[in-house]
């Protein structure tokens, strides 16, 4: 089971991703995951 500072870290990096996406499924794939994340 991942830590808790491993998903603060997939989090960021996450995040920082979809500050550079331009492709609207690449956007809405990065947002789902940030998504599921953020309700664990």
């Amino acid at each position: 089971m991942a830590s808790l500072d491993d998903y603060s870290q997939d989090l960021e990096e996450l995040r920082h991703l979809q500050s550079i996406a331009k492709r609207p499924r690449v956007l809405s794939l990065i947002s789902g995951e940030i998504a599921g994340l953020e309700n664990k």
